[in-house]
């Protein structure tokens, strides 16, 4: 059996980053662990290389959907990462 340091992995636009804020707040009110690239990735850390290890170590994505998102390119690097994974 896997362990993984999170439940959940949240994907989105930082243009839905209130709607994000909120969402995760209610994950984790409700004891579901999330990964928050907001919250989560260390001021000068390397992005991809936090976003990679954060998706192997989450059991689950959550893409939030919205017109930015689909326009977004690192709710694109995220889904590439994934593409074999989930």
């Amino acid at each position: 059996m896997t362990t993984y340091e999170f439940d959940v992995f949240i994907s989105y636009s930082s243009k839905d980053l209130d709607f994000v804020m909120l969402l995760d707040k209610k994950l984790s009110a409700i004891g579901i662990r999330t990964f928050f690239a907001h919250r989560d990735i260390s001021w000068g850390a390397n992005i991809v290389t936090s976003l990679e290890a954060a998706l192997e170590n989450s059991c689950y994505l959550i893409l939030v959907l919205s017109p930015d998102a689909v326009g977004s390119e690192w709710v694109e690097i995220e889904r590439s990462i994934t593409a074999f994974r989930f």
